[in-house]
């Protein structure tokens, strides 16, 4: 849920929930560090049954509106992204696991546009992103596994190797790519907040395809058990949920830690409408039809604000965003919460943050079905009145936020975040978006690689609004 500044784990909350990794995980076992930087053979060994505590990062996803992640930039370390090269990872998904861990290769944008290749653990299926997210192979859950990936820019492919394993050789996800720039490991989404820890252990990357010429190296024994790995005095990008260290403290580590409770401001979109020729708006259009699907997205509609601010969810049936192609339309003004042609369904407080969602279902025989969703509190399931026969109503191609709109303008702006689209009732995330992969200020549909399509005006990334 959505609360105003999401807050960073500090280094005091860090401390118990290592504490309870530690003792509580009882499918948990140390494993010894194995890599070296003389050993360069991918094929890490992954001793389960040793007892000698080593150290390795842990990510948990535990709050809305972001994920358990950790991430490298080695273009930035290495002054050029990588044509072609290697990463060796270890990794332990827990047993009692329900969410996604991901180990991602992205290009210059880490986000969905900029993906190259990525390795997907679900609940003992190993899956690959190339386009979509494919079944490759299984892993066995509760263990430390080994996980080597190779690219090469001139083939447009990557290769994934499982616990010594070749699985396969895909096309890159996005097959404009010219290098990797960024190597990400994610745990859960940021809809999702009860995840295990998942842990990252003997992490290497090489500039070459044979694993010859390392360039990164961390087995996470040269910090302190609980440290955040969050940019600060550490080689890793800062996050909203960063990893911490994990493992059990030596004799003479020093286990002080920091109190400091304060928050990191986090992105949003904001979306202005000063244009009296345009209407303030975010759009992402979707490329093949969701029949089933669900939207969800967090808004703060200013307290003195009089204009109309919208979610909407356009039909595959036509070929424009035109009220006649609405599967649903739900509208916020002043405080009243209305559904277009259904009139007033629910109020919300001005001046907060509110959580909308929507679900839809069509089937292209009868009008879609649409329940919406608000503060996590279900307000109804209502006919889409657009599409009497369902003819329309094949699925939806497009997501719109819109503010103000026609020939009005405001003084104020719609504040956005913690955009997640599903290919389903909401377990599968077809696209998401908090917005903290981007420079404030930047133009959203004019970024590089934008997932937003080119009709979206005035739509900008801001600070958290305080």
């Amino acid at each position: 849920m959505k609360n105003g500044q999401k807050m960073k784990l500090t280094k005091i909350a860090a401390v118990t929930l290592s504490a309870a990794l530690i003792f509580g995980c009882d499918d948990l076992e140390f494993k010894e560090s194995t890599s070296s930087t003389d050993d360069t053979d991918s094929g890490s060994e992954t001793d389960t049954g040793s007892t000698d505590a080593g150290q390795y990062a842990v990510l948990t996803n535990i709050e809305a509106g972001s994920s358990g992640q950790l991430r490298y930039d080695v273009a930035a370390v290495e002054g050029a992204e990588l044509t072609e090269g290697q990463v060796d990872v270890n990794v332990f998904y827990a047993s009692s696991e329900t969410e996604t861990a991901y180990i991602s290769l992205f290009n210059a944008d880490t986000n969905t546009a900029g993906l190259v290749g990525e390795v997907q653990l679900d609940d003992g299926n190993i899956k690959i992103r190339s386009g979509d997210s494919t079944t490759v192979g299984t892993f066995t859950t509760g263990t430390w596994v080994n996980v080597n990936v190779t690219w090469n820019v001139t083939a447009g492919t990557y290769t994934v190797t499982v616990d010594g394993t070749e699985i396969g050789t895909y096309d890159f996800h996005n097959s404009a790519a010219t290098g990797v720039d960024t190597v990400g490991f994610k745990i859960g989404n940021n809809a999702l907040t009860d995840s295990e820890e998942f842990l990252v252990d003997d992490f290497t990357i090489y500039s070459d395809e044979a694993g010859t010429t390392e360039v990164f190296f961390d087995d996470y024994e040269d910090y302190v058990v609980d440290e955040l790995l969050d940019g600060a005095g550490d080689p890793y990008n800062d996050e909203t949920q960063p990893a911490i260290v994990g493992g059990e403290a030596s004799d003479d580590t020093d286990t002080d830690t920091d109190t400091d409770t304060s928050t990191d401001s986090t992105q949003v979109a904001a979306i202005a409408d000063t244009l009296t020729s345009d209407t303030g708006e975010l759009r992402y259009q979707i490329s093949d039809g969701i029949a089933v699907g669900q939207v969800n997205v967090s808004f703060l509609y200013d307290e003195n604000e009089t204009q109309t601010a919208a979610l909407t969810v356009f039909s595959t049936g036509g070929t424009s965003t035109s009220s006649s192609e609405h599967i649903v339309d739900l509208q916020l003004d002043e405080g009243t919460v209305s559904l277009r042609n259904h009139g007033d369904i629910s109020t919300f407080t001005p001046g907060e943050w509110v959580d909308l969602q929507i679900n839809w279902t069509t089937d292209g025989t009868s009008s879609a079905d649409v329940t919406i969703t608000i503060d996590e509190q279900e307000i109804g399931t209502y006919e889409n009145t657009y599409s009497t026969d369902g003819n329309d109503d094949t699925g939806a191609k497009d997501i719109q936020i819109r503010y103000a709109g026609g020939s009005a303008t405001t003084d104020f702006v719609l504040y956005v975040d913690d955009l997640t689209l599903y290919s389903d009732s909401g377990t599968t995330v077809s696209f998401s978006d908090d917005f903290e992969d981007y420079e404030v200020g930047a133009v959203l549909d004019e970024v590089t690689d934008s997932a937003y399509h080119s009709n979206s005006s005035e739509a900008t990334v801001a600070a958290q609004p305080e």
